[in-house]
């Protein structure tokens, strides 16, 4: 590669081996090789010409600055795809800048060529973090500061990002499992670190991403969700007539929706005649505690999880008489409290019309279970029992799948909007859950 011309001065003898190698003699000695074209050496001068002072031959991309030597290459900025210059100071004779340079200009054409960054993995990781909340939901970015400030940077946060490398983040996983953080909260941690070091190779601060080929503990407890068998679920509904939140319950239950989901739903979302509703955002936490200036959880309606999660489903028949009664009854408080009354439309709300708390919407489940004797699940395990339910119920997995908004079959198999299929998922839940009640 050509580095940068050779002037061949009257003490220099040049000569061509067989090889069709240059040998350069300087007063005698062989002190160098080069390529045919003249250009500087890859087989660097002798230490005698590396020493000499006050007679430096000028060379291309090398400069002398003060009593320092420096040297200046042109890389690609990745924001503007164009050339720009990029300037290494601080050598103290001619031929480190070129070693230097010589190196630098190979890494180039290799394409494994980073500049020096004496960032912090910790400063840059903030840097990363404040340009790249603005661009994902709230929660997600609350999930993101979480791993940052519990687990990245205490871990790695003080080492130089150029200086970071495989070991050191799998020093990180491994004292996490050690900690015992589960293997999923691990993986996430990962997760996120990966994704905000694959941004520095692109700028070019880092070579490669140190995330790559990081092994992880084995899961040895994995996570099982605790679905409700039929006469547990048929349980539950019967009590949920007399229930604070017992549509909010029958809505998770029958229609496999997330807490969020459920909480934002409003009444133009359901299209009583073709009995569907239209699953189109949820009620969550917008602000935590310690983004808030009054140090207290915001939440707020906002658009569903995923492009996948925005759906319409059918509803089973005895769900949407529930919803017209809830319907009445917002009516009814509307003219009872007036200017006091809240009307966002909301489904699931308070006498007022205010959103529920989720807090106190889980809260008030786990208190019910208890009462009724129920097994202690989650509330998310209402979503796992419609999945359980219809499947078993002979359901076909794909019509389940698109009505529980999942990106993916190993979603639906994990938790054992086509007009037709939201009808034949609907029916069957009725019948399943509600055709005894009939009978009665």
């Amino acid at each position: 590669m050509a580095y940068g011309r050779c002037r061949v001065g009257n003490s220099i003898n040049r000569t061509v081996d067989s090889r069709g190698v240059d040998v350069v003699q300087y007063d005698g000695a062989s002190t160098l090789t080069t390529s045919s074209n003249g250009y500087l050496p890859e087989v660097l001068r002798s230490k005698k010409e590396r020493n000499m002072k006050g007679n430096e031959k000028k060379i291309p991309n090398i400069r002398k600055r003060g009593n320092k030597w420096a040297y200046v290459v042109y890389v690609t900025d990745p924001k503007t795809d164009k050339k720009k210059q990029v300037w290494y100071s601080g050598f103290k004779t001619q031929q480190e800048a070129v070693d230097a340079y010589n190196i630098a200009a190979a890494k180039i054409a290799l394409g494994q060529y980073t500049r020096t960054c004496s960032q912090t993995v910790e400063e840059y990781l903030n840097e990363w973090f404040a340009s790249h909340r603005t661009k994902i939901r709230p929660a997600t970015a609350r999930g993101y500061e979480v791993n940052l400030r519990v687990h990245i940077i205490p871990a790695i946060g003080h080492l130089r990002l150029d200086k970071l490398v495989r070991r050191d983040v799998q020093k990180m996983c491994d004292g996490m499992s050690a900690a015992g953080k589960s293997v999923s909260t691990v993986k996430y941690a990962h997760r996120v670190l990966s994704m905000a070091l694959e941004l520095a190779v692109f700028d070019e601060l880092i070579a490669k991403n140190p995330c790559l080929r990081v092994e992880f503990a084995q899961n040895k407890n994995p996570f099982k969700p605790q679905p409700l068998n039929i006469v547990q679920s048929r349980t539950l509904i019967d009590s949920l007539a007399h229930s604070t939140y017992g549509l909010e319950y029958l809505i998770g239950l029958t229609l496999g929706c997330r807490r969020g989901e459920i909480l934002g739903l409003k009444f133009s979302d359901f299209n009583f005649e073709a009995r569907t509703v239209h699953i189109q955002r949820q009620y969550t936490v917008v602000r935590s505690s310690k983004e808030s200036p009054n140090k207290i959880t915001e939440f707020g309606l906002t658009d569903v999880k995923t492009a996948k999660s925005d759906r319409i489903i059918g509803v089973p028949p005895s769900v949407i008489e529930a919803v017209k009664r809830r319907s009445h009854e917002a009516k009814l408080n509307k003219l009872r409290y007036g200017a006091k009354y809240n009307d966002q439309n909301l489904v699931c709300c308070d006498e007022y019309g205010n959103p529920i708390n989720p807090h106190t919407f889980y809260t008030h489940f786990k208190n019910l279970l208890r009462a009724l004797g129920l097994p202690s699940i989650r509330l998310h395990d209402l979503r796992s029992t419609n999945t359980t339910l219809l499947i078993e119920g002979g359901v076909n997995e794909k019509l389940v799948q698109d009505e529980l908004g999942h990106s993916n079959g190993y979603m639906t198999r994990h938790y054992c909007g086509n007009n037709e299929g939201s009808r034949i998922v609907a029916d069957s839940m009725e019948k399943l859950l509600f055709s005894r009640l009939e009978q009665n």
